[in-house]
């Protein structure tokens, strides 16, 4: 249904996870 952004300060990244 949608998308959540999650940052990963430790490692400086940014995921996009997809969920329905």
């Amino acid at each position: 249904m949608g998308q959540i952004l999650v940052v990963d300060l430790s490692k400086e990244e940014i995921r996009t996870l997809e969920i329905d």
